[in-house]
């Protein structure tokens, strides 16, 4: 790895770790709207009549994600970081972006975008990670 994204990943993980307890329950907010959404009670429930209860540790729930983010800032992991956590709210892009020697992180993504007009092998790779969101765009 080059000097310059060496630095870019340090620094962004410097930047995250900075913001580790609200990106914890960023994730934790989407996670437990996606369950409290999956608890909620259809026809047959509410047919029966019968009493729901829905409890929520929220404050076990983002202890448990803290401790996750945590471990992979420990181990550098900035890629699953990126992938789980809303780093975008974070200084994280903008610190990878000056590391990198872009004057800010608009030229960054502006040559980011240039890449993957120019660079069909990065544009497949970047679809990749993504899965099937492309195709399922398409289809939309």
């Amino acid at each position: 790895m080059s000097a310059r994204l060496a630095s870019g990943k340090d620094a962004a993980i410097a930047a995250i770790n900075q913001h580790v307890q609200r990106l914890s329950e960023r994730v934790v907010e989407k996670t437990l709207r996606e369950e409290i959404r999956r608890k909620q009670p259809g026809q047959p429930e509410i047919a029966t009549g019968a009493p729901i209860n829905i409890s929520i540790d929220v404050a076990a729930a983002v202890r448990t994600q803290r401790a996750a983010l945590e471990t992979l800032i420990n181990d550098g992991n900035l890629e699953e970081i990126i992938k789980h956590y809303p780093v975008r709210e974070t200084s994280a892009l903008t610190e990878i972006a000056t590391k990198l020697g872009f004057k800010d992180r608009d030229d960054y993504e502006a040559a980011v975008r240039k890449l993957l007009v120019d660079d069909t092998e990065a544009l497949t790779f970047v679809k990749a990670l993504f899965a099937s969101l492309p195709s399922d765009i398409a289809a939309a």
